[in-house]
């Protein structure tokens, strides 16, 4: 069992906790943007801001096209500086050839359907769409500092765009410019972490700006075409309640909903560290000893567990204490809304590390079969209850797809790779 023990050797630890500092650092910036928005542009400015966010997310996941999947595998998998220079730059061709034209087109579709959108709707995502093709460069520059477990360096990154993101939202509060100009934090946020990317890696002589990488990208969109369903139908899910809401109901109930949504949610964050760092991980193990991969799922599971009960506790005492503390009054629904929400979010933080487990091991299609289900499920069952409980029951449809994803994984795990993420015992 060498393998399960050089998995928890210290340089996994630390880069788990460099990589928790971070995400707890962006978790705690959205729940900042959230408060400095909802107190300045209160729960309708709250509402658009994130019906913003969602349309960017989910394009954000179309423009890179999984390629940052096949960068993450194969810079993982293989060795040596001359393929690291390959499968780097030929990574960064292929999201060229992929986010340039999704974002010309998507920009192009907002212009077709202007009528239909309010005035700051359509002008919140003329400044927001421009930041896709810096977004899918650097998901394939942050694969390349996830394979080779160059976490501080990952991590410091993360950390100045959150920063970067809470002063920016800051400084439009001050300047009393209108709310759509804080989506212009991702643009800018996304070019400067590019120039920082750029500069580290040609330091190390790995960025080699040459036009034949243009024509090696046939593998990457082979590949990445089936995480890209992956994650693009992942995304749409996890966006589901907030699109659902805007649809029924308002902006000021997508308000309200967000606010409870991005804090819940935002506990995932902490524990996706484990999955960032475990990914790599998986790629090597699964060439192992089948026992090898249980092991470290079973150990990986019960350390989280332990971790979640204190964490969420913590988070169920903290919430009503916030929303009184630094929110008006409207939004004191939020609190029954969180509840409902924090028990679907408590049992996917226990599994979450599992999350990308078919696609590093080289089955996407069994992820897409998982994530497509959940899909199915989130949709039907959020427009059935928002219908009669309004936004309580788009809490409720939510927290159920995510303990039916959960389930389905579990039952996915043991039938094509012959492991169980509900094991007891790492023996």
């Amino acid at each position: 069992m060498k393998r399960i023990a050089a998995l928890w050797n210290n340089k996994f630890s630390k880069d788990v906790f460099l990589t928790a500092a971070s995400n707890i650092v962006l978790a705690g910036s959205g729940i900042i943007v959230n408060t400095i928005i909802a107190k300045h542009y209160h729960a309708a400015g709250l509402g658009s801001y994130y019906q913003s966010i969602a349309v960017y997310s989910i394009l954000s996941i179309v423009s890179i096209f999984g390629i940052n999947n096949y960068s993450l595998l194969k810079l993982s998998e293989t060795s040596g500086k001359y393929n690291h220079i390959f499968y780097l730059n030929s990574s960064l061709a292929a999201s060229i050839v992929s986010s340039v034209p999704v974002t010309a087109f998507a920009l192009l579709f907002v212009f077709i359907i202007r009528a239909k959108l309010s005035a700051l709707a359509f002008q919140s995502l003329l400044l927001v769409l421009p930041g896709l093709p810096f977004y899918a460069l650097n998901a394939v520059l942050l694969s390349y500092f996830n394979a080779q477990r160059l976490m501080a360096q990952y991590s410091n990154l993360q950390i100045f765009k959150a920063v970067f993101r809470i002063a920016m939202t800051w400084g439009v509060i001050l300047l009393n410019f209108s709310i759509k100009y804080t989506l212009l934090s991702y643009l800018f946020s996304d070019i400067l972490m590019f120039m920082f990317f750029v500069k580290m890696l040609q330091n190390r002589k790995l960025l080699h700006f040459n036009f034949k990488y243009f024509f090696k990208v046939t593998q990457h969109f082979v590949f990445g075409y089936k995480t890209l369903l992956v994650s693009a139908v992942g995304e749409l899910s996890e966006k589901m309640d907030v699109l659902v809401i805007g649809y029924f109901l308002n902006q000021y109930q997508v308000g309200v909903f967000s606010m409870a949504s991005t804090i819940a949610k935002g506990m995932l964050v902490l524990f996706s560290s484990v999955q960032t760092n475990f990914n790599p991980v998986i790629s090597r193990l699964k060439s192992g000893k089948p026992g090898e991969l249980q092991a470290a799922l079973t150990k990986i599971r019960n350390i989280n567990f332990l971790i979640a009960c204190g964490v969420f506790l913590i988070a169920a005492i903290a919430f009503p204490i916030y929303v009184h503390l630094f929110l008006d009054s409207s939004f004191n629904y939020s609190i029954k809304v969180y509840y409902v929400l924090l028990s679907g979010v408590f049992a996917l933080s226990l599994f979450g590390y599992s999350g990308a487990l078919f696609t590093m091991y080289g089955m996407p299609e069994v992820q897409l079969k998982i994530v497509s289900f959940s899909l199915l499920l989130n949709l039907i069952v959020n427009i059935a209850l928002i219908k009669s409980f309004g936004i309580m029951g788009a809490a409720i449809a939510t927290a159920v797809s995510y303990i039916f994803s959960v389930l389905l994984l579990n039952f996915y795990a043991r039938k094509y790779i012959g492991v169980s993420l509900f094991k007891i015992s790492d023996k």
